[in-house]
């Protein structure tokens, strides 16, 4: 119980560090992201601002996510923040998370197509 309660406390702490700005994308089928499987839905990505490094936490369906980056670059084309996908036949991987600062390139497996789902701002 004790182990569950620091989690908890450790997670609420990570996301008040968060930036304020949420940024959030209907994905319309199940993929993977961070190593675990996500079912089709809304979901809000979110950056640590706080690191040089951008890390970023997925929330949707229920699920908690944190996804942290190594290869990544400022954002100079602001128009299209989104999430990109790896898609093969054995489903999708999130492969990019583009928001209005950076662009983060995920570890993902090579892919038969690609799909580009934009996001919304939201708070």
């Amino acid at each position: 119980m004790k182990l569950l309660t620091i989690g908890t406390l450790a997670l609420a702490a990570f996301t008040a560090t968060m930036h304020a700005e949420s940024l959030k994308v209907e994905i319309p089928f199940d993929f993977t992201a961070g190593g675990r499987s996500l079912p089709a839905g809304t979901y809000s990505i979110q950056s640590d601002s706080m690191s040089k490094t951008p890390n970023f936490v997925l929330v949707g369906n229920g699920k908690v996510v944190s996804i942290l980056t190594t290869k990544h670059q400022l954002n100079f084309d602001y128009r299209d923040p989104g999430v990109k996908f790896s898609c093969a036949a054995a489903g999708c991987v999130l492969s990019e998370i583009r928001t209005s600062s950076y662009r983060a390139k995920l570890s993902a497996p090579p892919a038969q197509h690609v799909e580009f789902i934009a996001m919304n701002r939201g708070n």
